[in-house]
């Protein structure tokens, strides 16, 4: 066409994904989470309180889970879809206090994000801990440039090329 003075133009839709770049934020009143009782007699399945946290991605990005500590030894459970904390053991004689660390973490590809959360249970009618420290922290930041591995560009597709190649 250029040769014979004509023209033609497309219209290209170029859809972009969520990258994953936010971690979840936990819910503004656990950083004001004081230690939580555990009554007497509770019964294994009880649910205690339920975490909550929320995540500024997209799509299955922003989609949270929720566990323990992989080395956490406590009668306690999360459950991963709810955030919902329960007894998951009865409470052996003479302990009294736990700390639980609590994961929210998202969905994200190739690499999921994740935020800790500590929380502090004891039971009830023993002396109150102290409060937990607010520490509700994520991953370090990664500040390196994104490299694409590979790549050996330009790109180039030819016009009679199929849809959907």
């Amino acid at each position: 066409l250029a040769g014979f003075g004509g023209q033609s133009s497309i219209v290209v839709t170029i859809s972009v994904k969520d990258s994953n770049d936010h971690s979840p934020v936990w819910a503004a009143k656990w950083s004001r989470q004081g230690p939580v009782a555990v009554p007497n007699g509770t019964t294994v399945g009880t649910i205690l309180l339920k975490v909550d946290a929320v995540d500024l991605d997209s799509g299955e990005n922003a989609r949270i889970g929720y566990k323990l500590s992989s080395d956490s030894q406590v009668p306690f459970a999360v459950n991963f879809e709810t955030g919902e904390v329960s007894l998951s053991a009865p409470l052996k004689a003479g302990d009294n206090e736990w700390s639980v660390a609590v994961w929210a973490v998202d969905a994200g590809r190739p690499l999921p994000r994740s935020t800790v959360l500590n929380l502090v249970f004891y039971r009830n009618g023993t002396k109150v801990p102290a409060k937990p420290k607010p520490v509700i922290g994520a991953e370090p930041v990664n500040k390196h440039e994104p490299v694409f591995e590979d790549f050996h560009g330009p790109v180039e597709i030819e016009e009679d090329v199929a849809i959907g190649t």
